[in-house]
């Protein structure tokens, strides 16, 4: 009713608020892709890159230690800067490398997880 007043027919509110959440979309599915880019052009051929999240990504490096680790990053962190024309690509980062084979991938990544939203503070 208060919509009508205005001047505005609800249907047409409706209409605007659902083509904006579909261009934020089509513009969030942008950013993932770009960030995806990112990720493809620094890892080697060994490493694999998913997306296990609505904004996350996991890098698999087999045989990284800490160093290699940081460096993966680093590079990461020069190709985002790089890519930025019109979008600010910004990220938190955080890694484990796992050196006992007896620890479950379960827990590695939630170590990873935890160094990334510490990152993140």
């Amino acid at each position: 009713p208060h919509l009508v007043r205005q001047g505005l027919k609800q249907e047409k509110v409706v209409n605007i608020l659902v083509n904006f959440l579909l261009k934020k979309d089509r513009l969030g599915n942008l950013l993932l892709q770009r960030i995806a880019n990112c990720i493809q052009e620094i890892i080697s051929k060994e490493s694999i890159a998913m997306r296990v999240g609505g904004d996350e990504f996991l890098i698999l490096c087999l045989h990284y230690n800490h160093q290699q680790a940081e460096k993966r990053i680093e590079q990461l962190k020069i190709v985002f800067i790089r890519k930025q024309k019109y979008f600010k690509l910004d990220a938190a980062f955080g890694y484990y490398t796992a050196t006992d084979d007896m620890l479950p991938f379960e827990e590695a990544f939630r170590i990873a997880d935890q160094n990334m939203y510490a990152h993140k503070k």
